[in-house]
């Protein structure tokens, strides 16, 4: 950082994502007394996940009434499962209800952060060259935020649309098409019956299949609408839901009687689900998971499979070789034209660590904090990084339950961390050295006795099997752990 660049604004708090956990962050900041903060949105609009994948059928895995904040309950869901388009519309509510709209800052985003040792606080540079000046800066970028494009030879010769789901044209016109499909896993299994139901055809290219079990989607009565108006009985029901998800976590887990015959039964509901909706047993065979329950993130749906019953609609597991300006070869030497190819082909997670340069203590790098995989203590604080809070960081996904119940755990933390910061008079915390590696080692030793800890692969891990997406344990175990933290686990100037 150059002393002479001009900081043109100062902040208590810079928060960089305007989705899901950067929402929460800055609604939570406002209700803690911080109203001097500003969050940076590289995209037009808030919303993050739920503003990119707007593919047709892109919905939410978790029940409505639980995939919202606590603090903003919404009683008029229209369905179980909640689509895209009406979560973000809820954000938009939150944003409004909370008079949070005047702290963004849209088409904004960031190409340099450093901390500078001499006044305690982050220098921010953004794309358009402003330079902001903030004591806290918190990433609320989330993994899932750049799609992963396929690394096959001959991807860029293509001739036709090619794009992927999280980058979804409005404008596409899939009639009487000739549709590929790059992947079979989270968002094509919401896609790819839309696809069967409109293209002339689809293939399907799919590396591993995947464990699936009923999705059990409804549309809300008025009765139930009328209801869920009522703040106990909405309350009744989430934590409804709540405990019910937790419950659920138990098939994940092993090395109890309980846990293994949690997951033992999730696993033959799956298997009875594949074996109801896919009556042709050369494709059930080529749908069939040979790995564990829960190895992989397990899906939820009730169209997919049906969906590739249709007549217009190929599985095709063999190995992409090539793509060339009309189509795909596969490595049986089948080749198959199409007029369009969508990639359903998962994002980046290191993106951040590798495009935008952050730089700690010492000039130590955010890629050199996770140069052995993405690590954070309670996956929210990087070795390193003084007075920086990631939300959503490594080890906070959950395999059972919503993420916004991890999101609202963070920023307590954050929040908290940063009012007794100050109210002892300090600027600056960084996590201790010791703190950090005892807390990791712990952490990586849970995942023996889960489903995770597989040989199967999966975003959830890297190269080298470390798991740096799940949480290993539940909910509750997350909040206690969070709620342990104090300012002793940190070094304080």
């Amino acid at each position: 950082m150059q002393e002479n660049e001009l900081i043109t604004e100062s902040f208590e708090l810079l928060i960089v994502g305007a989705g899901m956990s950067g929402l929460c962050m800055g609604i939570q900041a406002k209700l803690a007394g911080i109203h001097n903060f500003v969050i940076l949105e590289k995209s037009s609009d808030l919303g993050g996940t739920w503003l990119n994948n707007r593919y047709p059928g892109a919905h939410c895995d978790v029940p409505s009434h639980l995939y919202s904040f606590s603090f903003a309950p919404k009683g008029d869901w229209l369905q179980k499962f909640a689509s895209a388009t009406e979560i973000h519309a809820y954000m938009h509510e939150c944003a409004e209800r909370y008079d949070l709209k005047k702290h963004f800052r849209f088409n904004t985003a960031i190409s340099r952060a450093r901390f500078h040792e001499g006044n305690h606080a982050w220098r921010v540079t953004t794309a358009n060259g402003q330079t902001l000046n903030a004591k806290f800066l918190t990433l609320s970028t989330a993994p899932l935020n750049e799609p992963n494009m396929p690394d096959i030879p001959g991807f860029d010769s293509f001739a036709q649309p090619i794009f992927h789901t999280a980058q979804w044209p409005s404008s596409i016109d899939l009639k009487d098409k000739h549709v590929g499909i790059i992947g079979s896993a989270a968002s094509a299994v919401q896609v790819i019956p839309h696809l069967a139901a409109t293209a002339a055809t689809v293939t399907v290219y799919q590396r591993t299949p995947n464990w699936i079990l009923p999705r059990g989607n409804k549309v809300y009565g008025t009765a139930k609408l009328t209801l869920f108006k009522r703040p106990i009985f909405r309350s009744l029901y989430r934590g409804f839901l709540f405990c019910l998800h937790e419950t659920n976590r138990l098939g994940f887990s092993k090395g109890s009687a309980v846990a293994d015959l949690c997951a033992k039964m999730a696993s033959t509901l799956a298997k009875r689900h594949l074996k109801a909706q896919i009556p042709n047993a050369q494709l059930r065979e080529k749908l069939t998971p040979q790995y564990n329950f829960g190895c992989k993130r397990v899906l939820i749906s009730d169209d997919f499979y049906p969906s590739l019953n249709r007549p217009n609609v190929n599985v095709v597991v063999d190995k992409i070789v090539r793509i060339d300006k009309s189509g795909i070869t596969t490595d049986s030497d089948q080749r198959f034209t199409h007029d369009i190819i969508v990639c359903a082909t998962g994002f980046e997670l290191d993106h951040l660590a590798r495009t935008v340069d952050v730089q700690g203590l010492s000039g130590i790098t955010l890629q050199q904090a996770f140069k052995d995989g993405p690590q954070a203590y309670l996956g929210t604080v990087i070795r390193d990084m003084p007075n920086l809070f990631m939300l959503l960081g490594p080890n906070t996904a959950t395999g059972h339950t919503s993420t916004l119940l991890y999101i609202e755990a963070q920023v307590k933390l954050s929040l908290r961390l940063i009012q007794e910061l100050v109210k002892s008079g300090k600027s600056q915390l960084v996590v201790k050295p010791s703190v950090f590696e005892q807390y990791d080692q712990q952490l990586q030793a849970r995942f023996a006795q889960t489903s995770w800890s597989g040989s199967c692969l999966s975003w959830y891990k890297t190269a080298s099997g470390r798991n740096i997406a799940i949480w290993p344990g539940s909910t509750r175990q997350f909040w206690k752990t969070l709620d342990a933290a104090t300012l002793d686990d940190f070094e304080v100037a």
